[in-house]
């Protein structure tokens, strides 16, 4: 969430199109990619299928886990640190309502290092480690720091959030600064968690710390953090204090970045005392994808959401010598100077994008365990932008509210949101299971980033009589997947198609009540299967979740 998201951009993979990513988060990334990318002159992506062509495809389920709430998460970035409704707003609890995320990201993104959670309030103006607010990363964010000035103290604090979404939301991304607060002061931070999840349970594992944001970006991590060693070395007994006061209530991730800084990491013995190392990731850009068609464009955003978290896997494995879970607390789109994407304008706020998230979800669920959790940039921005577009990733949100105190019938949802919610409505968090799905056979998938992607990406979600399959198709043909069927059943099909716009629309008045008619346009099927089998039909380009109920 820092300067590299806009206007410090480096994008050393000029050629090669369709199959170079470019490292739009950190320029240590480029010798990793520069290993694991295979370099064409082709700017086209193959083989594209005519609409007509049916694809059989056969998909193998893997066996039943407890679903993990943390990979349907949202990053928070602007909400408690840059905008004046506090957690208790009803507007923001009718988000939460209706978007139904397993985890949410709590302060989120760059502010996080300058942030007090016990006070809600961001830190005084000088601290320790000759940081000042006049730092470039952090100054653009000081005059947001009026709204927990003003407001009562402890309105945007820890307590106050995680009381706002208790019952809501199944686990909670603690983003705690470590950049500004010595060890003393961190563990109090700690502390104060320990004291807010009190009531939660000895077993309870609703806690996920993350130590820091993108600290290995200059911008952000000096004067306090010159390389990795030095970072590791002062997370050791922040670490110690996470195990003493949280106990088996917390995970803590320390901070990533593919390349030289995690290969610092791999090399510390201190590295085995963490659960997962984090990584942030905004791609594709403009660049990757310009000289592609439309189709081909549409295509390759479907499909890139594997490829880009199967490379962070692999560079991550890589760099630290070892795989450790990867924790991807912020992703979404590569962005322009100015906060756009740059491609697709039309589609910015419709199914595609939806489709993008949906993907990554997917692809974390096949990971073997290897994503521990994934929260999307970002859940909430004010219905009236800052001046400064980078302050907020004009772009980037599935709701905006407005600065009117409690105004749930301001709020509004982007189709981005709509999609994913829709299989959030789906999952009961303590007793879905999840079953992946890898899938073959039927048409020959892209080239993306060097590796062909299957076209139909998929898993599986049990809840009593209930199986829920979503299904991305990222080709340009029609799919079919055949599955079992253990008695009658009714099979209820909604089907999201990339090329829907959407757009804006209220929130629902009953969120529950799926697909919601607005923005988005799905369609909709039932009926009635005898089983033993039947076949799944996959639209192109689509994403579907297809319920198979129990008579």
């Amino acid at each position: 969430t820092g300067p590299l998201h806009a206007n410090n951009i480096k994008r050393p993979c000029a050629i090669a199109v369709p199959l170079c990513r470019t490292p739009t988060m950190y320029p240590t990334l480029a010798p990793l990619l520069a290993a694991l990318l295979t370099a064409v002159t082709s700017a086209k992506l193959e083989p594209l299928l005519p609409l007509s062509r049916t694809s059989p495809t056969t998909c193998t389920m893997g066996g039943q886990t407890p679903l993990n709430p943390a990979l349907i998460g949202y990053n928070l970035e602007a909400f408690v640190t840059m905008m004046p409704n506090h957690p208790r707003d009803t507007a923001f609890q009718a988000v939460v309502d209706a978007l139904r995320p397993g985890s949410l990201r709590y302060p989120g993104g760059t502010m996080s290092n300058v942030w007090d959670l016990k006070t809600g309030q961001y830190v005084p103006n000088t601290t320790s480690f000759g940081w000042k607010w006049n730092q470039a990363s952090y100054s653009r964010f000081a005059p947001f720091s009026k709204y927990s000035r003003e407001a009562p103290p402890g309105t945007f604090s820890a307590s106050s959030f995680a009381g706002s979404v208790r019952g809501k939301v199944a686990r909670i991304v603690y983003d705690l600064n470590v950049f500004t607060f010595n060890t003393t002061e961190a563990c109090a931070q700690v502390a104060e968690i320990a004291r807010v999840h009190a009531a939660d349970g000895p077993d309870a594992p609703g806690v996920l710390l993350e130590l820091g944001n993108e600290l290995m970006d200059s911008g952000q991590g000096l004067p306090r953090f010159p390389n990795s060693t030095t970072y590791i070395d002062a997370m050791a007994p922040i670490v110690a204090c996470a195990r003493e006061l949280l106990g088996a209530k917390a995970q803590v991730a320390l901070v990533g970045a593919l390349g030289a800084w995690s290969e610092g990491l791999g090399k510390s013995p201190l590295l085995s005392q963490f659960d997962a190392v984090t990584y942030h990731e905004y791609s594709p850009g403009v660049a990757e994808i310009s000289k592609l068609s439309r189709s081909d464009q549409i295509i390759y955003i479907a499909g890139a959401s594997r490829a880009i978290l199967q490379s962070i896997l692999s560079g991550s494995a890589q760099a630290l010598g070892r795989r450790l879970p990867v924790w991807h607390t912020e992703f979404n789109y590569g962005i322009l100077p100015g906060a756009k994407p740059g491609f697709l304008p039309d589609l910015e706020f419709g199914a595609l994008h939806g489709i993008f998230h949906v993907g990554r979800i997917l692809a974390a669920i096949n990971s073997n365990g290897s994503v521990g959790s994934l929260q999307f940039q970002t859940l909430v921005h004010p219905l009236n932008y800052s001046s400064e577009p980078v302050a907020f990733h004009y772009e980037m949100p599935v709701t905006r509210l407005s600065a009117l105190p409690d105004r749930p019938d301001l709020a509004i949802v982007a189709g981005t949101g709509q999609l994913v919610a829709h299989l959030s409505h789906l999952i009961d968090w303590d007793h879905t299971e999840v079953m992946p799905m890898t899938c073959s056979g039927g048409a020959r998938g892209p080239t993306i980033m060097g590796e062909t992607q299957p076209c139909v990406q998929a898993a599986a979600f049990k809840t009593g009589t209930r199986t829920t399959y979503a299904l991305l198709n990222i080709c340009n043909s029609t799919a079919t997947v055949e599955v079992a069927v253990h008695g009658s059943a009714t099979l209820d099909v909604t089907t999201y198609h990339a090329e829907d716009p959407g757009g804006w629309a209220p929130l629902p008045k009953n969120a529950s009540d799926l697909p919601w008619s607005a923005p988005l346009k799905p369609d909709t099927a039932q009926s009635t299967i005898p089983g033993p089998t039947t076949v799944l039909a996959l639209a192109p380009v689509s994403f579907s979740l297809q319920v198979l109920t129990l008579a």
